[in-house]
């Protein structure tokens, strides 16, 4: 009973969408077998969550992407499988906004080069031009956490 009245503060300032929430795994094997059926169907990436505030997808690529910039998110990319080199900053030119707030296309010059492979954590703020380049023959599979800039 005193570890029930010791609890009894926690329980109550525990949030009601806390005791909504449901817990998510997806295991090493799960990821790899999607990443798969990613190549299958020839796309790049899938949406595993949208938590309406923020999402996390699985990308795998075995091209180089196009540069992109996000107005508002930031990507925070855990590298699972493979390596890249990750362009970060310089100047985006001839990029068009494809929708708001999310510009593709174009070129990186003056960009910084990250080289990035398993285990590695990028952190990508709102804002800043990147684009993932993977050489010829190689592949990379990430998790990106798109979390809004506040």
């Amino acid at each position: 009973m005193r570890h029930l009245l010791a609890a009894a503060p926690a329980l109550l300032l525990a949030s009601p969408a806390a005791a909504q929430a449901r817990a998510e795994y997806y295991s090493a094997g799960a990821l790899a077998r999607t990443a798969d059926s990613l190549r299958t169907a020839k796309s790049v990436a899938k949406v595993l969550g949208d938590r309406g505030s923020y999402q996390y997808v699985l990308v795998t690529r075995d091209a180089t992407a196009g540069p992109e910039m996000h107005a508002r998110w930031t990507d925070v990319m855990l590298v699972q499988a493979g390596s890249a080199t990750v362009l970060l900053g310089g100047q985006y030119q001839g990029g068009h906004e494809e929708t708001p707030g999310e510009t593709r296309g174009g070129q990186l010059v003056g960009a910084n080069a990250q080289r990035v492979a398993v285990g590695d954590l990028l952190v990508i703020p709102a804002g800043m031009p990147h684009q993932v380049q993977v050489a010829p023959g190689a592949s990379i599979r990430y998790v990106t956490v798109k979390a809004p800039e506040h």
